[in-house]
């Protein structure tokens, strides 16, 4: 438990992901010391953040998957 994997999701372009992880990364002292007063644990974990793409993955089949039924209505 002296890790943990925080893993966030962000739309926006590659550089606004990076600066919101850069951005949790900086408060993650603040974080840290947030959870350990609401926490009843010894160890609070050091927070290790991660971008997650699934809804961004998601959206894209999604599109795709309304793109293929549209064109099946209408024809080829």
């Amino acid at each position: 438990m002296r890790y943990a994997k925080v893993f966030i999701s962000r739309y926006g372009t590659d550089l606004e992901k990076a600066d919101h992880i850069k951005a949790l990364e900086s408060a993650s002292g603040y974080i840290r010391h947030e959870l350990g007063e609401r926490m009843k644990t010894r160890r609070i974990p050091e927070l290790n953040f991660r971008l997650d793409n699934t809804m961004e993955k998601a959206a894209k089949v999604m599109k795709i998957i309304k793109d293929i039924s549209t064109e099946e209505k209408t024809g080829p």
